[in-house]
């Protein structure tokens, strides 16, 4: 696959699982990048709802599914609350438990909407 047709698959899959997991209230940018270590990167700034999910478009990745990197990436996202929260020295119980919380709705809204058949 070419280079910009990988970065072009990578940015459709990154908007499908976005929209997929609900994650609306983030401004997103996608970006290419030459890393050693990873297959793609998620940063973020949680106070502001910003994002940048990058993906690796160094020579040694070219066999790297990008679909597999957009949703790992984008699951990075729907989790970012409780990185965060987890590598804050003084944090309460409650704000760990309502951003575990705040994770399971989002795939109920999600996950749970799309492989539950509807009542008849």
């Amino acid at each position: 696959m070419k280079e910009n047709n990988r970065f072009t698959v990578f940015k459709k899959e990154c908007d499908k699982w976005v929209k997929f997991y609900g994650l609306n209230n983030w401004c997103i940018k996608y970006e290419e990048m030459e890393d050693e270590s990873n297959s793609g990167l998620c940063s973020f700034d949680l106070h502001n709802r910003m994002a940048i999910i990058s993906l690796n478009t160094a020579t040694d990745e070219k066999n790297v599914n990008p679909a597999l990197i957009a949703f790992h990436e984008v699951t990075e996202l729907l989790l970012a609350r409780i990185r965060y929260l987890a590598t804050e020295r003084y944090i309460q119980p409650d704000e760990v438990d309502d951003a575990i919380h705040e994770c399971i709705r989002t795939l109920e809204n999600s996950v749970w909407k799309s492989v539950t058949p509807k009542p008849q």
